[in-house]
């Protein structure tokens, strides 16, 4: 990969992180300090809902990732229509009509996961398992770039010169960085456009129940995530600084920790690298468990780096899928799984919501915790257990099947 492919994946994934943060950090702490229940806030994580379903599409962005021109040209519509999306929100800020906000997340969640899907097309035919960690690196990098943007930055500009400039400003930055898709180049050994693959090809990855049981673990143990901006403003803080911290300092922070990911996942066992992660991150969430409730220094620590952790996470999973991912019909099966990804993650947040609402944060985190490490050591059992791809003998040899069929 050359620099230039690199900075083209890092603009694409800056894309899709900059609405997803927008929606996921700044609307819950606006809605907590708004007087929202926890369980309200659970449900903005309507946004995964998209992402459940994108095996639907999956088969026609399938044809659109293997040739570069169609690719390119996919790339650009689907950023210019972000930008009209994310253009509409505009007018609702002032009035914070979340209803309408959370239906344009979800609008603007299944056009990422399009560009999403485009950029994994390209990285399971173009790039080998080395360079696809590292530029999974890059991608996690990108996306938490934008969520910089998003979480952090857009509240900041906005109070300075209104939420219509902003908003406009993005959304015309948004078309404009569509154009980086033209930076994906095809490699040598690519192959040309192919007839769009069985839907059954796509769904024959969840027949590996072993595979699917480190997926159930992965996606249930997010779930506490997303009370962390509603913990921190039950802590004193105030949304604004909410979006500062986890926008800027904790995002910032993820992406040293997302390349490092992306590096390390090319170097070791993708297993080890899993586990390693999942105990850090259950012994974070066991501690925030511990933390009292007006604690404020201690939680935003510990929020900061679970929201790092789970940086690392994303990059090491996206990792492990694609390797599991079936070679006849890669984005297929990778958006089955993914998919499924999603819809049990949107039922963990709801779920964990609404487990806070009546049991508390402690409760919560230690049973999220417990659920991470179990993850971990599924996924570690899991590739452990694999066996590597067989290799030629002797005995497979045909010439020397012929010298033993002799005289």
């Amino acid at each position: 990969m050359t620099r230039t492919t690199y900075l083209g994946v890092l603009v694409i994934s800056a894309i899709v992180g900059l609405p997803a943060a927008f929606f996921t950090i700044v609307l819950p702490a606006q809605m907590r300090d708004g007087g929202a229940s926890l369980t309200e806030i659970g449900l903005v994580y309507i946004v995964w809902l998209p992402s459940a379903l994108k095996w639907l599409w999956a088969p026609f962005i399938e044809r659109l990732a293997v040739s570069f021109r169609t690719r390119t040209r996919a790339i650009w519509l689907l950023s210019f229509f972000l930008a009209i999306c994310f253009l509409l929100v505009a007018p609702l800020t002032e009035r914070m009509a979340t209803g309408y906000l959370v239906t344009l997340a979800a609008l603007c969640a299944a056009v990422t996961l399009s560009l999403q899907l485009l950029y994994a097309g390209w990285a399971m035919q173009a790039l080998g398992e080395e360079q696809r960690g590292r530029a999974n690196g890059t991608a996690a990098g990108g996306m938490l770039l934008g969520g910089i943007v998003g979480a952090a930055a857009l509240p900041l500009i906005a109070a300075s010169l209104g939420w219509w400039i902003t908003v406009l400003a993005t959304s015309a930055g948004l078309a404009c960085a569509g154009l980086s898709g033209g930076l994906l180049k095809d490699t040598a050994g690519q192959s040309g456009p192919a007839a769009a693959p069985a839907f059954a090809k796509g769904l024959s990855v969840l027949w590996n129940a072993p595979l699917v049981l480190c997926l159930l673990l992965t996606a249930a143990a997010s779930g506490a995530d997303v009370t962390l901006p509603a913990r921190l403003v039950d802590a004193g803080m105030s949304p604004e600084r909410v979006g500062l911290i986890m926008g800027s300092i904790a995002m910032t922070l993820m992406v040293p920790a997302s390349f490092l990911s992306g590096w390390l996942v090319s170097k070791f066992d993708i297993g080890l690298c899993v586990l390693t992660c999942g105990i850090l991150k259950c012994m974070v969430l066991f501690a925030l468990g511990f933390a009292p409730v007006q604690s404020e220094g201690q939680v935003v620590a510990l929020s900061v780096a679970d929201f790092v952790l789970a940086g690392a996470f994303t990059v090491l999973i996206w990792q492990f899928y694609m390797k599991q991912s079936q070679r006849s019909a890669p984005v297929a099966s990778y958006a089955v799984l993914t998919s499924l990804d999603a819809l049990i993650r949107f039922c963990s947040a709801t779920g964990a919501g609404f487990f806070a609402e009546q049991a508390g944060y402690r409760p919560l985190f230690f049973s999220a915790g417990l659920i991470t490490l179990m993850s971990g050591l599924a996924i570690a059992f899991f590739t452990a257990r694999k066996k590597p791809e067989r290799c030629a003998t002797p005995r497979d040899d045909p010439f020397a099947q012929k010298m033993r069929d002799l005289p």
